[in-house]
């Protein structure tokens, strides 16, 4: 990531937009959340695997600290963007997660064994305290924009990621009525995700989008070869797009 282009809306600091994710999580119902139904599959996940679950602390921990070291040796400029609009959908899921995973760990959502509670404590103070330094140190609220792009990439990002948990818990998990319900949820939202590609356009999106359909791909391939059949095709993935972005990685 970094501070060279101008793909993403942005916003001065002090428009409170980090102090969302400070603020004491049982607060009012879980974070606001436009698809309901992401909501409660992101719940049902995080009652089945409370420990993976918690990997969203760290993962927002991370992002946010790389782009607060980024940001400062920039010169903690106000106007601060990142490279693609990619890494700014990216930055807001992990930290969503982060809070949700907050909300559900202080509200009885997420059942943490004794054993693992410290840890687990640990990894969401650490996640807190990251998004205070990027409030403190002034680093700006950054907006995925308003674009069929922008939609396209924060929806296939999250079944991407669905689809890869799913896969393992078929692989390593002991089924459950939980973990089944679990699944069907994420075949019903993979197949959300391949109507509203074939229902738009995409051809003219970025290279970024390109490499996401890709991976996003793969994850539905992998549930296939686990003898999910429910799942949708692949999405297209346009040849010339893939070999422009191939020259350019090389490059």
């Amino acid at each position: 990531m970094s501070d060279t282009d101008d793909s993403s809306d942005i916003e001065q600091p002090q428009d409170d937009y980090w102090l969302q994710y400070i603020s004491h999580p049982t607060e009012g119902g879980p974070p606001a959340n436009p698809d309901p139904t992401l909501l409660l599959t992101e719940l049902l996940f995080l009652r089945i695997k409370p420990l993976r679950a918690t990997n969203w602390f760290p993962d927002g921990t991370s992002i946010n600290a790389e782009l607060l070291e980024n940001f400062e040796k920039a010169g903690s400029r106000p106007d601060f963007k990142l490279k693609s609009e990619y890494d700014v959908v990216d930055l807001t899921v992990r930290n969503e997660r982060g809070r949700l995973a907050s909300w559900a760990l202080h509200s009885g959502h997420l059942d943490v064994p004794d054993e693992y509670r410290e840890d687990v404590d640990t990894s969401e103070t650490e996640y807190i305290e990251s998004v205070a330094q990027l409030y403190n140190g002034g680093f700006p609220a950054l907006h995925p924009a308003d674009t069929p792009e922008s939609r396209h990439t924060r929806s296939i990002i999250i079944s991407r990621d669905f689809n890869q948990e799913a896969a393992h818990e078929l692989e390593y998990g002991e089924p459950t009525e939980q973990s089944g319900d679990f699944l069907d949820k994420v075949v019903e939202y993979s197949r959300r995700i391949r109507t509203a590609y074939d229902e738009e356009d995409c051809s003219g999106f970025s290279r970024e989008f390109c490499r996401l359909t890709q991976e996003w791909n793969r994850t539905v391939e992998d549930l296939w070869d686990l003898g999910i059949v429910d799942v949708p095709h692949p999405l297209p993935v346009e040849e010339s797009s893939s070999e422009e972005e191939g020259s350019a990685m090389e490059e």
